[in-house]
Parts: C-alpha cells; sequence; structure tokens
C-alpha cells in the first residue's frame, strides 16, 4: 500500500503497510486559547459517502484537523482546494487501503483551502474540528495524530516501529509554515530538537511510535 507526505509544499512518494490511528496514550490538557486566535473557532462537522465527491467548507473554517476512515481498498486521498477549485497543495491524506487517522489541514500561510476533494471508491467519513480540540502531546501513540504543544525548547527522543513512511512536522504558531523534524522511511530512532512552543505536531506513522 501507498501514501504521500506533504514536505514544505512538495509530494513525497512512499510504501507502507496498513494505518490504524490509535488515541493517544496519556491525557494531557493545556491552554487552547492561543490556538483558538490562531486558527479560529467553528462548529464540528461530519461528512460520509462512498464515492468521490467535494466538500465545501464553511466560510469560518480556515484550518482545523480531520478525523478520517476509508474502508475501501483503492486510493483514498483528501485534497485542498482554493476558491477557484484549483489544488492549493494541501495533502491531508493520501492513502492506498483501510485508512483511519487524524491530519491536519491550513497550516501553511501561502495556502488556502476553501473546498475538500475526497477521492475514494469504498466507505468513508470524516469530521472536521476546530485545531484547539486536538489533544496536547503524549509520549506515545499509533497512526496519524495531530497534537497540541506548549512546551519550551528542548531535545527528544523519537521512536518509529512503523515500516512505512514516518514523518514528524511542528508548527509554531508564530510562523505561517512547519518545521520538518523527522522524514524517514521504516523503524527509526533518534535525537532531535524541537522549537518552543505554542505549536501544532503532527505525526504520520504506520505504527507505533514515542515521543520523549
Amino acid at each position: 500500500m501507498r501514501r504521500f507526505a506533504l514536505i514544505a509544499g512538495i509530494v513525497a512518494a512512499v510504501i507502507t503497510t496498513s494505518v490504524v490511528g490509535v488515541g493517544p496514550a496519556q491525557a494531557v490538557t493545556g491552554d487552547t486559547t492561543p490556538y483558538k486566535k490562531a486558527y479560529g473557532t467553528f462548529e464540528s462537522f461530519s461528512r460520509q459517502g462512498k464515492t468521490s465527491t467535494v466538500i465545501k467548507l464553511p466560510a469560518a473554517v480556515k484550518s482545523g484537523i480531520i478525523i478520517a476512515t476509508y474502508r475501501g481498498s483503492s486510493e483514498f486521498s483528501i485534497e485542498g482546494l482554493d476558491s477557484a477549485n484549483q489544488q492549493n497543495g494541501d495533502l491531508p491524506v493520501y492513502h492506498y487501503g483501510a485508512y483511519s487517522g487524524t491530519t491536519a489541514f491550513g497550516l501553511q500561510s501561502f495556502t488556502t483551502t476553501r473546498a475538500f476533494r475526497v477521492t475514494g471508491t469504498g466507505a468513508w467519513s470524516l469530521t472536521v474540528k476546530q485545531m484547539s480540540r486536538a489533544p496536547f502531546l503524549t509520549k506515545t501513540g499509533r497512526g496519524d495524530h495531530v497534537y497540541l504543544s506548549g512546551a519550551k525548547a528542548r531535545n527528544v527522543r523519537i521512536t518509529n516501529r512503523g515500516e512505512g513512511y514516518f514523518g514528524v512536522f511542528q508548527t509554531p504558531l508564530s510562523q505561517g509554515y512547519s518545521n520538518l523534524v523527522v522524514n524517514e522511511i521504516g523503524p527509526w530512532t533518534g535525537i532531535v530538537p524541537l522549537v518552543k512552543g505554542p505549536s501544532v505536531i503532527q505525526v504520520q506513522s504506520d505504527g507505533a511510535w514515542s515521543i520523549k
């Protein structure tokens, strides 16, 4: 099965095994006010279907998180479109086969997502929530997830036990683009720097991982 990761506006193709997102292992709380100011607030909404479609976003939705599932065996993607229905480089999900995970959209200041183009030939569902509804960063997890982090600048040991693509991205609220923290394929461990929060942390993996 194959999936793609968006890295600084470039989509890199990789080979992976199946991915299933699992919720955070520890409950962590913090101040979500900066995220509400930076990314806005709106009412969560859900959509589902069995074929490809285009979902127009409400005017208040500029960025947020997508909790998605797919039961088909073919390509499943969620791609951002601008107000002219043009691809804008925002690619929250690109996957082959069954999928379950949480991803983010609208984090790059050079993109404006006004609609999602959903591609799939099996049953799919997605729920869109404001960024402040994402959980705060926890030490362990599995699959694709989005977290908030208000931590100070520090070095962390990151481990991945998946066989496919493994990416970790940090987006400080003070800048309009993401820092690529980890960009690997297969099992991996190493110590990497994280900058001072508040920030959004995205993890892309097809297996179990830890950030300590």
